[in-house]
């Protein structure tokens, strides 16, 4: 328990470090008209998710280190966003790469038909860039992956050891500090680029593992909630091609926020629930998982359209 404790203290102190750099590097997000922010926040604080894999890493002798060396391309390649925003297709194709590093880590170049790559490698993309667009909703990011890795770290204990259990409480600490400055009605930090590639990826390798170790794909219920809303909200920006959907508001949560104005906080935490609600119906009907995840999509479905149906018009009609 101690080794936590002082791991703990790491993050903490490593945190509020990287908080003055942040000064000196001009990271900070102003407060805008529309952002619910009243404050100057930090922009990158995430940056403690890699810190935290970094620790575990140096103390339990590097286990994962293709993992690892993507993990570090697409951190820097977050905090480089950070600093000045990169073109979208050289931070896509860093990001890539790192996802690439990863996937040998994981044997999908090894075990596995070379085809798997493409769909895989789509799919992670879209994962990174959904945690990316979490960003500046407090509370968001460290609620959802705190829910999530929270699942893992009781399937591997109680069912299928795919993990290190330590990488996972570890990840843990980080997720509860970095929510200490984030989930609040004033943030005092923003993960930033850096660690929404961090977290993304360190979600997207736990989950990767834990479906190549029981060969079933139905543990993509871990990234339901939120993976929804984005296939969703991606589809009707093809549909409306944009211009005539709901500019600047095309993911639910967002629209609940700044339209509706319900609480960022309020928002994170129904997310989360509602994912670690899912799950729990999940491991209930796990005999039955594959219609109960077949229910579960058409009731996100029509709870999407009949939300944006309701909503859309409004928002449209506030940006003419």
């Amino acid at each position: 328990m101690w080794i936590y404790l002082i791991i703990t203290v790491l993050l903490l102190v490593a945190e509020l470090i990287y908080f003055k750099i942040a000064d000196q590097l001009k990271l900070v997000v102003r407060p805008e008209q529309k952002n619910f922010q009243q404050r100057t926040t930090w922009r990158g604080g995430g940056v403690i998710f890699y810190m935290a894999a970094l620790i575990y890493c140096i103390w339990y002798g590097f286990p994962y280190p293709w993992f690892f060396a993507g993990l570090t391309v697409a951190a820097i390649t977050g905090f480089a966003n950070d600093m000045h925003p990169l073109k979208e297709w050289r931070r896509k194709l860093l990001i890539s790469s790192g996802l690439l590093l990863m996937f040998m880590e994981l044997g999908l170049f090894t075990d596995y038909p070379l085809w798997y790559i493409i769909p895989a490698l789509v799919v992670c993309v879209a994962v990174i860039n959904s945690y990316r667009n979490m960003n500046k909703i407090n509370g968001i990011t460290g609620a959802y992956s705190f829910v999530v890795i929270i699942i893992l770290a009781y399937l591997n204990q109680k069912f299928t050891p795919f993990t290190d259990q330590r990488f996972l409480y570890i990840i843990l600490l980080s997720i509860i500090i970095f929510s200490f400055f984030n989930f609040r009605y004033k943030a005092v930090s923003f993960s930033g680029m850096v660690g929404s590639a961090s977290i993304g990826l360190i979600v997207l390798f736990l989950v990767g593992k834990l479906i190549l170790v029981t060969q079933d794909i139905s543990h993509l219920v871990l990234l339901l909630v939120y993976g929804m809303d984005t296939l969703l909200s991606a589809i009707h920006g093809l549909i409306r091609h944009r211009e005539k959907g709901c500019p600047h508001f095309q993911y639910v949560y967002q629209i609940i926020v700044y339209k509706l104005n319900f609480p960022q906080i309020f928002v994170s935490a129904i997310y989360a629930a509602a994912q670690a609600i899912i799950f729990a119906g999940y491991e209930l009907f796990y005999p039955y998982r594959w219609w109960y995840l077949g229910i579960v999509i058409l009731l996100l479905t029509v709870a999407y359209i009949t939300f944006i149906r309701k909503h859309c018009n409004l928002i449209h009609h506030t940006h003419k």
